[in-house]
């Protein structure tokens, strides 16, 4: 792990007490209007702790992009945070062991997950005038969309003029992204063994 990941991970570490007075402070009376209701004392505070966040944002973007791609990063990180130690062979197979459970296990989960986000049921009780022989009926099906189109707005506007950016959550479906955690977490398995097998 290099100097700058260091300073970038205990930065995180460190700055998770201001983020919960931040959240706090906006739950309980967020100002809106800032610059008018609040005293300069309190706007100024208000702003730093507006920094914190944002810096601390783009800290835990940069620090969840590299860890794909850096195995040093990646592997310390998660040792601590998972408290992993391999410091003879026995810890070794427990840690594989230990690994193996929670790949497959995982798997099974995420495979439950997009079976219940693809499936759909309906429960029908019709009325008793209804000519139909069938008074109660159910309806089993499946359904798939890759992009949630409710979780961007077509347009905004703000009292300046056009919003440029509106982000406010993932645009793929639940189940586009269950369907996306399934296959990196096989792919970057059969790639890793491959990889190993071959020296």
């Amino acid at each position: 792990m290099s100097k700058f990941d260091r300073i970038v991970v205990k930065y995180i570490v460190y700055a998770i007490p201001f983020l919960v007075i931040l959240f706090a402070w906006g739950i309980m009376a967020y100002p809106e209007d800032a610059g008018e209701n609040l005293s300069p004392i309190w706007r100024h505070l208000w702003d730093v702790l507006g920094w914190i966040f944002i810096i601390w944002t783009i800290g835990s973007l940069y620090l969840s992009i590299k860890m794909l791609f850096s195995k040093t990063l990646r592997d310390g990180l998660l040792k601590k945070l998972a408290r992993i130690q391999d410091r003879d062979e026995r810890e070794e197979i427990i840690s594989g062991n230990a690994a193996k459970f929670s790949f497959l296990s995982t798997l099974a989960l995420l495979c439950l997950f997009l079976f219940l986000s693809l499936c759909t049921m309906r429960l029908e009780r019709r009325p008793e005038n209804d000519p139909r022989p069938s008074k109660n009926v159910i309806s089993l099906g499946m359904q798939f969309k890759l992009i949630d189109s409710d979780s961007y707005k077509k347009e905004g506007r703000n009292n300046d003029g056009k919003v440029v950016v509106d982000y406010s959550e993932f645009p793929l479906t639940k189940a586009a992204l269950i369907l996306m955690l399934i296959a990196w977490q096989v792919g970057s398995y059969h790639y890793r063994a491959r990889r190993e097998m071959l020296g």
